[in-house]
């Protein structure tokens, strides 16, 4: 991979510990097992295995079974699916995409609570109101 995905890019917006270090790892080096992963993120296997559930949710990670090197069954190799920087593009339209609903709905809110007021209604506030 060309770049490491620094954590806090992704727990900035939003995402949990776990995920923004497994895509940390697997930005810097893939495939890793499992075990290496929580090596390289100082996490136990069962918040790796927590942020890679998520990961793989959001269509970012992808396993293949690792070669035999003895008894047991081989471990699974993980990577990303998508160049760093395009991971980072995702994200950055998701948040766009959030943002803009969020400032539509403040906008309809606003709406809303002008109408009420110029009809001669009152408008309380979660403040104002008793319990």
């Amino acid at each position: 991979m060309a770049a490491e995905i620094p954590t806090d890019a992704l727990t900035v917006n939003g995402y949990p510990k776990t995920v923004a270090a497994v895509v940390s790892a697997l930005s810097a080096e893939a495939p890793l097992t499992l075990r290496q992963i929580s090596r390289r993120t100082n996490l136990s296997n069962t918040q790796i295995s927590s942020g890679l559930r998520q990961c793989r949710f959001h269509g970012w990670v992808t396993s293949s079974q690792g070669k035999g090197a003895g008894r047991g069954r081989p471990a699974h190799l993980w990577k990303l699916t998508l160049h760093p920087i395009e991971l980072i593009r995702g994200i950055d339209s998701e948040v766009r995409r959030e943002y803009t609903l969020l400032s539509d709905a403040m906008t309809n809110l606003s709406r809303v609570r002008e109408r009420a007021e110029t009809e001669g209604e009152y408008w309380i506030d979660d403040n104002q109101r008793e319990n």
